[in-house]
């Protein structure tokens, strides 16, 4: 693992994020996997800002889960356009485009390019 980490920024944020989890091991592989598999070679990864970004939303995992509950509730997936504005509302400020795209490689479950409540906030329930 440490060599694929080495070669993309993608990973390296991937396995930040899961440190941060109550996922167990095989739980984490599941994530670990899907972004191996989705990974591009669209640039050197992220940057510090774009990760401190996601570090600020997850300071505001909570506001994002209520806003998330609403789309649950009105049984609607959330687009990645719905969702960078869900994170602008709860945190104040916009996510990274590049950010939104590697939270749906990273959280996108089944693949079809919406994030459900579950998708989202259930790999994110350790973030206290």
């Amino acid at each position: 693992m440490l060599k694929v980490a080495l070669k993309s920024g993608k990973v390296i944020f991937t396995e930040l994020l899961l440190s941060r989890t109550l996922l167990s091991e095989l739980e984490k592989d599941k994530y670990r996997s899907r972004i191996t598999k989705r990974m591009s070679s669209d640039g050197d990864g992220i940057s510090f800002y774009q990760y401190s970004q996601f570090m600020n939303l997850l300071n505001d995992i909570h506001d994002l889960e209520i806003a998330l509950r609403m789309f649950q509730i009105a049984k609607k997936p959330v687009t990645p356009e719905e969702f960078q504005r869900a994170v602008r509302v709860c945190t104040g400020t916009p996510l990274d485009s590049r950010m939104v795209s590697l939270t749906f490689k990273i959280f996108d479950e089944d693949g079809d390019g919406h994030l459900g409540h579950e998708e989202f906030y259930e790999s994110n329930e350790g973030q206290d």
